[in-house]
């Protein structure tokens, strides 16, 4: 079954491996989306104090410095309006519940999975 194209977001993608962001940005442009690219969580929050988003998406190991747990308390905290999306790919072994206390949106599997990127977008509106 397709799923139902969303609205048009503002996306900030988080990967400390540039390519994994550019692979986002790749699958939700087509779809009117935009899409920016960080790094580390650092950087992304040097963005988002610049510019509004609908939603982050951040991978879970950002390398050194804050990781994606805290990073989402950090957006949580700071940017209320803002969901927050972790991604990994030991999203298995991450309970829901505890997901939805630390006030994610929803954690995403890596790799990535077009439809999954399209299911999120749509869960959005």
């Amino acid at each position: 079954m397709e799923t139902p194209e969303a609205p048009p977001l503002q996306i900030l993608a988080i990967d400390d491996d540039p390519m994994l962001g550019h692979l986002v940005q790749l699958m939700l442009m087509p779809g009117g989306h935009t899409v920016v690219i960080a790094t580390s969580g650092e950087q992304a929050l040097g963005i988002l104090a610049e510019r509004t988003f609908d939603v982050v998406i951040s991978d879970l190991g950002l390398g050194t410095g804050i990781n994606g747990w805290e990073l989402g308390e950090i957006v949580r905290t700071r940017f209320p309006a803002t969901r927050f999306c972790l991604a990994t790919g030991w999203g298995a072994q991450i309970d829901e519940e505890q997901a939805k206390r630390a006030g994610l949106h929803t954690v995403l599997s890596k790799p990535y999975r077009l439809a999954d990127l399209k299911r999120l977008a749509a869960s959005l509106r």
